[in-house]
C-alpha cells in the first residue's frame, strides 16, 4: 500500500475534482484492492480494445478505474469507466433529471436519447448524446461553442454515458463510452457485447 493510499484510508477525506463542469465528490473506498473488487463489478471486452493509462485516458469527471481505445475506421473512441460520488437516497430517476439538465445547459449537445435501465443486474440509466469531439472525447466547451483540444481534427461524437447508484461508500459506477458518429452502429454490436457481460453485484 502506497503512503498516499495508507493517508487516505486513515484520513477517509473527500477528493474533488472538477471537469467539464461538473464537481464530483468521491470517498475514498478500498485502498489496494483492485478496481472491480472495489465496485464489485466484472466486464469484459473485446479482443483489440487496448488499455490506456495516465494522459492517453479522456478527461472526464470521476476517478479512473478501468479504460480503453476503441479501434474505429473514423478516429479512435474510448471506454472509460469510474466511480464518481453519490448523495443519499439517490435513485435512478433522480440521476436521470440530474443529467438531462447538465446537457440542457449545453446547447451545442444534443440528446439524442435517454432512459431508465437494468444494467448488470442493477438500475441505472442511460443518457445518449452527440456533439463536436475526437471521437475519444467530447471537446470542452467555451461560450457556448466546443473548444477542441490543440492539434486534434473534430468530428461529430457520440456520447454514451451509463450512470448506477452504488450507495455511499461505492459511489456511482460510471460508464463513458465514446465514438465517431459515423462509425457508431458498426461499433453498436461490440459495445452492446461489453454491457452484456457486465455483472455487478449487490452493494
Amino acid at each position: 500500500m502506497t503512503r498516499g493510499c495508507l493517508l487516505a484510508c486513515v484520513r477517509r477525506p473527500r477528493l474533488c475534482r472538477c471537469a467539464a463542469g461538473l464537481t464530483v465528490l468521491a470517498a475514498v473506498v478500498g485502498c489496494g484492492k483492485a478496481p472491480r473488487e472495489q465496485l464489485s463489478y466484472s466486464l469484459a471486452t473485446p479482443q483489440g480494445w487496448q488499455p490506456i493509462s495516465g494522459a492517453s485516458v479522456p478527461l472526464l469527471p470521476g476517478e479512473v478505474l478501468e479504460a480503453y481505445e476503441v479501434p474505429a475506421p473514423s478516429a479512435r473512441g474510448s471506454l472509460v469507466i469510474l466511480r464518481s460520488g453519490y448523495l443519499p437516497r439517490t435513485q435512478p430517476k433522480e440521476l436521470l433529471a440530474q443529467t438531462r439538465y447538465l446537457f440542457l445547459n449545453l446547447p451545442e449537445m444534443k440528446i439524442q436519447s435517454e432512459e431508465l435501465v437494468q444494467v448488470g443486474g442493477e438500475a441505472g440509466i442511460r443518457f445518449e448524446v452527440t456533439g463536436q469531439g475526437t471521437g475519444r472525447n467530447l471537446s470542452p466547451t467555451g461560450l457556448g461553442k466546443p473548444i477542441p483540444p490543440a492539434g486534434e481534427k473534430q468530428l461529430p461524437t457520440r456520447r454514451v454515458w451509463i450512470r448506477v447508484p452504488r450507495g455511499v461508500e461505492q459511489g456511482t459506477l460510471e460508464i463513458f463510452y465514446h465514438v465517431p458518429e459515423a462509425d457508431r452502429a458498426a461499433l453498436a454490436p461490440a459495445f452492446d457485447e461489453v454491457l452484456r457481460s457486465l455483472r455487478i453485484r449487490p452493494s
